[in-house]
C-alpha cells in the first residue's frame, strides 16, 4: 500500500465526512443551498482531518509515543515508510488545501466561519504537537466531540442557511459522541504504551475498568439523545426509526468492548467507525425522503 494512504488513514475520515453530510442534509431544502459550498465544506473537513492524522503521526514519532510495542495500525513515520521531513511537507500541503477550500466558504459566509477555520487548524496541530498536546491531558475526546460534532454539523448547516437550528445542534451532539467514541476506543487500546510514554489520555486516567462504561455511555447516549429529541417533537418518526435501528448494533459493539483486550480493539474501532457512517447515511437519506 502507498505510504501516504497509510498516513492519511482513510477509515478515520468517516469522523469528518459524517457530520458534514448530516449538516448538509439538514440544510438541503433551503432555498439558498449551494453545491459549491457543500463540496468545499467536504474538502475542507477532510483536509483538516488529514492534517490531524499527519500531525499525530509526526509528533507521536517525535515524542516516541509510537514504538514497536504499538498494537494499532501501522504508522508511517514510526515504521520508516515516510521520513519526518516529508511528513512535515505533508502537513503543510494538507493545511494549504484546507485553507484554499476554506477561503471559498469564507467568501460565502462571515467572520465566524473564518474564526472557526483558523481555530480548527490550530487545534489540528495542537492535538498532538506543541509543548502541551491536547491529547496528553485527557482532552482528546473533548476536542473530537467539539470539532467533529457541533462545530462540523452546525457549521455545515450555517454555511448553507446563514442560521442555526435546534436540529443541527442536537445532531452535532449526537455525532460528537459517536466520533468521541472512536477516539476513546483508540486510546483504550493504547493505555499501556501511552502510560510508558507519559501520555495521559482520558482512558489512562479512567483506567481499563472504567473504560467500558464510558464507551457505552458515549455510543448509547448518542441514540438516547436521538430518541429523546423525537419525543420533544424535533423529528418525524421515519428518520428516527430508520436511524435509531442502529442502536442494536451499538449495543453489540459495546458488549464486545467490555470483553476486549489488546489488538481486539482494532476491530471495535472499525465497527464504531462503521456505526458512525451508517448512522449519518441513514439519517441523511431518511431526513431527505
Amino acid at each position: 500500500m502507498n505510504p501516504w494512504i497509510i498516513a492519511i488513514r482513510p477509515k478515520t475520515l468517516i469522523a469528518s465526512f459524517s457530520p458534514v453530510l448530516v449538516g448538509n442534509a439538514l440544510a438541503f431544502h433551503s432555498s439558498e443551498y449551494s453545491w459549491l459550498i457543500a463540496i468545499s465544506s467536504f474538502i475542507c473537513a477532510l483536509c483538516l482531518q488529514i492534517t490531524v492524522n499527519f500531525a499525530n503521526d509526526y509528533f507521536d514519532h517525535k515524542h516516541q509515543v509510537d514504538t514497536n510495542e504499538r498494537l494499532g495500525p501501522l504508522r508511517a513515520c514510526q515504521s520508516g515508510l515516510i521520513s519526518p521531513t516529508k511528513m512535515k511537507l505533508g502537513i503543510i500541503t494538507s493545511i494549504s488545501l484546507a485553507i484554499i477550500s476554506g477561503l471559498i466558504l469564507v467568501t460565502h459566509s462571515d467572520i465566524w466561519i473564518l474564526i472557526l477555520g483558523l481555530l480548527s487548524i490550530i487545534c489540528a496541530l495542537l492535538y498532538s504537537g506543541g509543548k502541551y498536546p491536547l491529547a496528553n491531558f485527557a482532552l482528546g475526546e473533548v476536542t473530537v466531540f467539539a470539532f467533529f460534532g457541533p462545530i462540523a454539523v452546525v457549521g455545515s448547516y450555517y454555511l448553507q442557511t446563514q442560521d442555526t437550528s435546534m436540529q443541527s445542534w442536537v445532531m452535532g451532539a449526537i455525532f460528537g459522541l459517536l466520533n468521541a467514541a472512536i477516539m476513546f476506543t483508540n486510546n483504550t487500546r493504547d493505555i499501556k504504551t501511552d502510560i510508558k510514554a507519559g501520555k495521559h489520555t482520558l482512558a489512562v486516567k479512567l483506567t481499563k475498568e472504567m473504560c467500558s462504561p464510558m464507551y457505552r455511555a458515549m455510543i448509547l447516549g448518542a441514540y438516547a439523545l436521538l430518541f429523546f429529541s423525537y419525543f420533544l417533537g424535533l423529528w418525524k418518526g421515519f428518520p428516527v426509526l430508520f436511524t435509531g435501528i442502529w442502536v442494536f448494533y451499538a449495543q453489540i459493539i459495546s458488549k464486545r468492548f467490555e470483553n476486549a483486550s489488546g489488538k481486539e480493539f482494532n476491530s471495535i474501532l472499525e465497527s464504531t467507525s462503521k456505526l458512525t457512517l451508517l448512522t449519518s447515511v441513514c439519517f441523511s437519506l431518511s431526513y431527505l425522503y
